[in-house]
């Protein structure tokens, strides 16, 4: 058996998708009952990182 203190369950905001942070407090769920455990505080961002390709052109001289 799984021995959780607390859990809940977070959908990532569109807004986070978007490129916003979003800072914002999720209620805990436990033995207490439903969102009865506390809070959590979640700091959520996105970025896209592009990846550069990088591409080496070699050159050979023939020395005759």
């Amino acid at each position: 058996m799984d021995d959780r203190v607390a859990w809940t369950h977070v959908s990532i905001p569109e807004r986070v998708m978007k490129g916003e942070t979003v800072d914002d407090w999720y209620p805990l769920s436990g033995k207490l009952g439903d969102e009865k455990e506390g809070t959590i505080n979640l700091v959520l961002s996105f970025s896209v990182c592009l990846s550069t390709l990088v591409m080496q052109q070699v050159y050979t001289i023939n020395a005759d």
